[in-house]
């Protein structure tokens, strides 16, 4: 006996979605305020995010790489470090940006790392809705996570890292709300995600954070959990086992594996140094960035009486933590937290598709489309951002005096120098890794900081100096009898050291 077809009613006044038109499908409004987002992180990456300092030795990289056949396995690039053992731990995301820079340039470039952050963000949209938020409630939220995120921004490996936490939170989420999604996507993520970019290790703490939850069942305050069945707990460890397997397919084997924990225990002078290890000043812009990112937590933990699920909360603490002992974790931040601060805050009324004006929309999103393309940056436009940070007039000067050997630089200059002056080996550059090992790195604190400058630089046999215009070491090189400028424009100066002086030469 054939069973009888139930077909849910369709409300007043509200259309079957098969009866609904292309343009009501797709022409939505909570498309457009998608679109409007994506003209925010388009603008927002426009403002001289182009001048990442480490995107240029990983071009050399790549380039080393594809004209080889092989990884730059040990240092080429200093002379402070040469043959020194270390690993390309992203090559695959240098090889992304590397495509990107020789078929369009810059501007290829541009747009690679400007459909990434427009993908996180997708995502992020993607995953308050998902959980029922208003759809400009989630757009302002939004808007202060892409504030919070801006330290990342640019032609950075870690926006492929960020982009597979979004996708693996995605697919998490949906499998704890539904019980059903493709959870077979995270094994070949994960060893996508290893090769791209060392956050893995946060995918890793993701899903650990949703096992446990769902292991447990029980409320605790404005906290519940909902344990998963038997066969549902059986697959999530399943997946997780063939996740951890699947980092170990990258041509290091464990050592790739091992690096993210290389970085917390071996490098502290990189995480004590460099500007987004440190942590959070509310004194500065940044700072005020986060306490708002704050004070939404909290307004949303009193506005709504939503309860917290166990994952949300694990998730939520490690986030806070991580976010506020270093500026880099910003973007993880808010990642993590503008869905759960979006789903909670009421600030408009429900959205009600029945309301929907499709030409308006349609007019929004083609109009964002048109915008985007009207405004993308020129070749000569990015170029002048490259100019405005980076020594390229010295440089050409250096080379037209064949200035090579023995130059002390700015450590972020030492990638520009990899790219564009391969000839001229680096005192230090953004492979800080390297030059913790080696002890060059606190030996360069020590040089800009002047405390012992001088003999240092005489230790290292230092001839001349690439040194920002206006730096104290430039000020104490010009004013030092063993050392004479020899150039200086309004991005750099290049000192020499002075041989006519009695006792000025370098240490053997």
């Amino acid at each position: 006996m054939e069973k009888a077809q139930v077909v849910a009613p369709v409300a007043s006044g509200q259309e079957a979605p098969s009866q609904r038109s292309f343009a009501h499908r797709w022409f939505t409004f909570p498309a457009a305020i998608c679109f409007l987002l994506f003209l925010v992180v388009f603008f927002h990456g426009t403002t001289g995010k182009i001048t990442e300092p480490d995107f240029w030795w990983h071009l050399r990289n790549a380039d080393h790489l594809l004209t080889t056949h092989s990884f730059p396995n040990f240092d080429q690039y200093s002379f402070t470090a040469a043959g020194a053992r270390w690993i390309d731990h992203e090559w695959l995301s240098e090889l992304c940006y590397y495509a990107a820079f020789q078929s369009s340039g810059l501007r290829g470039v541009f747009g690679l790392f400007s459909v990434l952050s427009a993908a996180i963000f997708a995502g992020l949209y993607y995953r308050c809705r998902m959980e029922g938020a208003n759809p400009k409630t989630a757009s302002i939220v939004i808007l202060l996570g892409i504030l919070a995120a801006s330290v990342s921004f640019g032609p950075r490996a870690l926006l492929f890292g960020w982009l597979a936490l979004t996708i693996l939170l995605i697919v998490l989420e949906r499998f704890a709300s539904t019980r059903s999604a493709p959870l077979w996507i995270i094994p070949p993520l994960f060893c996508l995600w290893i090769n791209l970019h060392g956050s893995w290790i946060f995918g890793v703490a993701v899903l650990g954070a949703f096992i446990v939850s769902g292991m447990l069942q029980g409320e605790w305050g404005a906290v519940s959990a909902v344990r998963f069945s038997a066969g549902e707990l059986k697959r999530l460890f399943a997946v997780a086992g063939a996740a951890v397997a699947a980092l170990f397919l990258n041509p290091f084997g464990y050592r790739l594996v091992a690096y993210p924990f290389d970085l917390m225990f071996r490098q502290q002078t990189n995480l004590n140094h460099i500007d987004e290890w440190q942590s959070v000043d509310f004194h500065e812009l940044r700072g005020k960035i986060a306490l708002l990112m704050l004070l939404a937590i909290m307004a949303s933990m009193v506005a709504s009486r939503r309860r917290w699920k166990l994952h949300e909360v694990l998730l939520g603490a490690f986030a806070l933590y991580a976010s506020l002992t270093y500026w880099r974790m910003q973007f993880f931040a808010a990642i993590i937290f503008v869905p759960l601060i979006a789903t909670r805050l009421r600030l408009f009324p429900d959205y009600d598709p029945r309301k929907e004006k499709p030409l308006l929309n349609a007019a929004i999103i083609l109009g964002v489309m048109g915008m985007i393309l009207a405004q993308f940056p020129s070749e000569a436009k990015l170029h002048a951002q490259i100019q405005q940070n980076y020594p390229e007039a010295a440089l050409a000067f250096m080379r037209e005096r064949h200035i090579s050997d023995r130059v002390f630089d700015e450590y972020t200059w030492g990638g520009y120098m990899i790219w564009h002056a391969p000839e001229i080996k680096t005192f230090i550059d953004g492979r800080a890794d390297l030059f913790v090992y080696s002890g060059v790195f606190d030996d360069y604190v020590q040089i800009i900081r002047l405390n012992g400058t001088l003999d240092l630089l005489n230790r290292y046999r230092i001839r001349h100096a690439l040194l920002g215009r206006n730096t104290p070491l430039a000020y104490l090189l010009g004013h030092t009898a063993c050392w004479q400028e020899i150039y200086s424009d309004k991005i750099a100066a290049v000192y020499e050291r002075n041989l006519a002086v009695a006792g000025c030469g370098a240490e053997p």
